[in-house]
């Protein structure tokens, strides 16, 4: 069996080879065609500024951490529906920080969507028989560290969309630096802190690091790694609270295809938690302005990264 540890480090790897192979490169309009001395300057040139990425590389750590503590304390059940209250925390944050204006139908949306994932995310674990042991009771600790878990998820996303959209220069290149030279700052600290959890939970045989990994698992860790890159990419030219929208609607999508492919039978309460997601989403997307506008401020006009920006922001929020 292939280790946790090393599937992470391995898929942090590969997205920093991405994002400097992006930044590097330019493709039709895709990449910044950034030189090495540039995209040096920008990461060991610009040491306080790619700390500053340290951050929610740090939060997202403890965060994983804590989920594993939280989920040996509380019953699945229990923890979903204390987790997924980061639905809510990410929107109220945004609202706080990042001046991000709601009406009283998206935080309706907001409320279904956290209400429906959670039945969602229930019904999936019931479906597959994970069932924990009835003598784990929902303990003041247990409940204090899910609660934990989804503040710091939403404070470490919300922090990273700021610093994403941040028009602030480097002080040596006097530009700020692109969405995939932000993103090789980001693997400066992630693939350190990979790695530490490597020594802290080392593979069954040092000798052989990569047993276990056959065909599927090299393509769940490429799959990671890209959807870690398209995840910072909806933050920057959407938001986190899309990039939640999209992710609850990911996991409703990604069961209907269980359905089809491996037969896989949902509980009834499945359908009702999918439809309660896509309606959330309908709602949200209605006034799709926002998100239009934030695009534009984040892309040169008539350029394919606006123009791609829109056209994934605008169908991941409506087409759920």
């Amino acid at each position: 069996r292939a280790a946790p540890s090393v599937a992470v480090l391995l898929t942090e790897l590969i997205k920093l080879a991405l994002s400097i192979t992006l930044e590097l490169g330019h493709w039709g309009g895709f990449g910044a065609g950034a030189t090495r001395a540039e995209l040096t300057k920008a990461t060991v040139g610009s040491p306080r500024d790619t700390l500053r990425l340290g951050v929610p590389a740090l939060l997202w750590t403890v965060q994983n951490n804590i989920i594993y503590v939280a989920l040996a304390m509380l019953e699945m059940v229990v923890f979903q529906c204390l987790y997924q209250t980061k639905l809510l925390l990410t929107a109220l944050l945004s609202v706080v920080f990042l001046r991000r204006k709601l009406t009283r139908v998206q935080w309706f949306a907001l409320a279904m969507l956290t209400t429906g994932a959670v039945i969602v995310e229930i019904s999936i674990d019931e479906s597959s028989g994970n069932r924990t042991s009835a003598a784990r009771r929902a303990s003041g600790l247990g409940v204090a560290f899910a609660l934990g878990a989804a503040t710091i998820s939403s404070v470490a996303g919300v922090y990273f969309e700021y610093i994403l959209k941040s028009q602030a220069t480097s002080s040596l290149t006097g530009i700020a630096p692109s969405l995939w030279a932000r993103n090789v700052q980001l693997c400066v600290s992630t693939v350190p802190l990979a790695l530490l959890g490597v020594f802290v939970s080392p593979p069954k045989s040092l000798a052989a690091p990569l047993a276990g990994f056959d065909g599927v698992m090299w393509g769940l860790v490429v799959l990671n790694a890209s959807g870690g890159l398209l995840s910072a990419v909806v933050i920057k030219y959407g938001d986190n609270i899309l990039k939640n929208f999209v992710t609850a609607c990911s996991v409703v999508a990604g069961t209907f295809v269980s359905i089809i492919a491996f037969r896989f039978h949902p509980q009834a309460r499945f359908i009702t938690g999918a439809a309660m997601v896509a309606v959330a989403a309908s709602l949200f997307s209605m006034d799709t302005s926002h998100i239009t506008r934030m695009c534009a401020e984040c892309a040169p006009p008539g350029s394919r990264t606006r123009v791609a920006a829109v056209t994934a922001v605008a169908l991941a929020g409506v087409g759920a």
